[in-house]
């Protein structure tokens, strides 16, 4: 029954969807206008609610941001929208992670796993990359965030706090836009100040962007890495502890050799690809004392892409390393093996 039920939901949904992208050429800031002067007092409410909507019926919503400002003010105005947008950003959340899965992953196709892994690695703070910087679109995305595993209360919350920005900016523009046309006192200061915030929404995404492009270091480069004994002796109880889980059990293994896990002499070595982590890359940011992995073991950390997703740590050296990173990458760009939570 409860299969049946779903099933007609999600019909019914994607029945809605297609008729609002039918019409969506008929929604624009003055239709949305009309609508709230007849909602009269329950015109934020409606506001809200509407907003809500076009997030899960893949309406545009500059148009509705816009129209929030000329209506409710720069203040009121943005509340009113960044509230809807996040309502409705939750309700495509979770209609995909419960209802709608199958349909998500087919529209989506090779690019969920970009937004998984980024999860993965990241949680909250690929959302608030994402909501910063629109690699995606904004109505797809809710979708496929859905299918990740971040929790609900991270999501909804960076969705609210990230959106911020541009959703205050084109607020304020469609205030500004409407004083303009009704000729306020201050035009210049108001105009002014909606282009410097409508830059600063332009702008913020590529400081962003770069911000994170100078974070990926390729450690290859050992010119980048600081001199220091990094032994185990010189890691702290905390920090060897986040070494081991990291590779016992947080990150997956992407592939084995056919004869099973890939064995050192010593036989303390498995085959692992491990993915990037911020920390791990502070707690190891160049070639490890021998007194880490083992006599005649040393230890080896490379960032083989820049700009790619996968940091590859282990213990071995020369030529293994490299023939078991082949088996490990699906295209043979990773190399390293993994830590075992026993030499910590």
């Amino acid at each position: 029954m409860k299969t049946i039920i779903r099933t007609l939901l999600t019909l019914m949904i994607m029945t809605a969807i297609a008729i609002t992208v039918y019409y969506r050429g008929e929604f624009d800031v003055h239709v949305i206008e009309r609508w709230m002067v007849a909602a009269g007092v329950w015109a934020p409410l409606a506001f809200v609610a509407l907003y809500a909507m076009a997030a899960v019926l893949f309406l545009p919503g500059s148009a509705l941001t816009l129209a929030g400002g000329a209506l409710f003010g720069p203040v009121l105005g943005a509340v009113y929208s960044l509230s809807g947008a996040t309502i409705g950003a939750s309700l495509a959340f979770l209609i995909a992670r419960y209802m709608a899965s199958g349909w998500i992953e087919d529209k989506i196709g090779g690019k969920l796993k970009k937004l998984y892994d980024g999860v993965e690695e990241e949680g909250w703070r690929f959302v608030a990359f994402t909501r910063l910087v629109p690699l995606f679109p904004f109505n797809l995305l809710n979708y496929a965030l859905g299918l990740t595993r971040i929790r609900f209360s991270s999501y909804a919350l960076a969705t609210f706090v990230f959106m911020a920005p541009g959703g205050i900016a084109y607020t304020y523009l469609g205030y500004a836009g409407k004083e303009a046309l009704a000729g306020g006192e201050g035009l210049v200061q108001k105009g002014l100040m909606a282009l410097g915030l409508l830059a600063v929404a332009l702008f913020l995404p590529r400081f962003v962007m770069k911000m994170r492009k100078e974070k990926l270091v390729d450690m290859t480069d050992q010119s980048q890495v600081p001199s220091a004994d990094y032994s185990a002796a010189n890691f702290t109880p905390k920090e060897k502890g986040k070494i081991a889980r990291s590779v016992n059990g947080k990150y997956r293994k992407v592939a084995e050799s056919p004869e099973g896990l890939f064995k050192y002499p010593t036989g303390r070595a498995g085959l692992e690809a491990l993915k990037y982590d911020p920390e791990l890359t502070r707690l190891l940011p160049g070639s490890v004392a021998e007194s880490f992995c083992g006599p005649g073991n040393p230890f080896s950390i490379s960032a083989i892409n820049k700009g790619d997703s996968v940091l590859d740590i282990g213990c071995g050296a020369g030529v293994d390393t490299i023939m078991a990173g082949m088996m490990a990458g699906p295209d043979g760009a990773a190399t390293g093996l993994e830590i075992v939570p026993e030499m910590l």
